[in-house]
């Protein structure tokens, strides 16, 4: 059955990793901490679901 997975939303993460990166490279410092982004949860049938609902 298709399997449920967590979307990770990795266009935001690589957008905030880019971000990041430019600018330490341009010289800002980089804030410190854990950054916490958006994800959800896709269900799918291996979760019970029932097809086509």
């Amino acid at each position: 059955p298709p399997l449920t997975s967590v979307d990770m939303n990795l266009v935001a993460l690589g957008r905030e990793a880019g971000l990041t990166l430019l600018s330490l490279v341009g010289g800002q410092p980089a804030a410190p901490g854990i950054r916490k982004l958006p994800c959800r949860l896709v269900v799918r049938q291996s979760c019970g679901r029932p097809p086509g609902g």
